[in-house]
């Protein structure tokens, strides 16, 4: 859903009550037409899925997050600059971010074909997450065990396993 209030921030947003559990990308306005309404393109699919994607992963990785108190420091302490840059100022917000990102890679494989995904592959490794490939291969390989693994944690333990490989 367009944000038209909160400017260009961007979020995962969830709903749960009862019977009800509802999950939304809050998406800012960057760009408006000529009658100020809010205009997406291509690129905005991307951010969709980024935002989208917090409200599927964060809870996984919530649930991983004291299996990384090793991993998750040293590799924060190796990017902090690029981290901080972008306003992650914590190792629990760069593993969300990894996670998120390595997602997005696998969406932009799927619409628009591995060439593209190895760019952002590169794209996100400048910006410090270092992770994004050998977890988007992760993912690669997960979703052609989604029988065996219906959920995304399924595919937790291999991201574990790849943060711990941080020395």
């Amino acid at each position: 859903m367009p944000s038209l209030l909160n400017g260009a921030a961007q979020y995962g947003a969830t709903y749960r009550a009862q019977d009800v559990d509802e999950a939304f990308a809050v998406m800012g306005v960057f760009k408006i037409d000529g009658e100020g309404l809010p205009v997406f393109d291509r690129n905005d699919a991307d951010n969709v899925v980024h935002e989208y994607a917090h409200t599927l992963t964060n809870q996984h990785v919530d649930a991983a997050l004291p299996k990384l108190e090793g991993s998750g420091p040293l590799l924060f302490e190796r990017v902090r600059n690029e981290m901080r840059a972008q306003s992650y100022g914590t190792w629990q917000t760069m593993v969300y971010e990894q996670v998120v990102r390595a997602v997005v890679v696998r969406s932009i494989a799927a619409r628009r074909g591995e060439t593209e995904a190895l760019r952002e592959i590169e794209a996100q490794e400048r910006l410090g997450f270092t992770l994004t490939k050998p977890i988007a291969d992760a993912l690669a390989d997960y979703e052609h065990t989604r029988t065996a693994h219906p959920t995304f944690a399924g595919v937790m333990p291999k991201i574990i396993a790849i943060f711990n490989t941080v020395r």
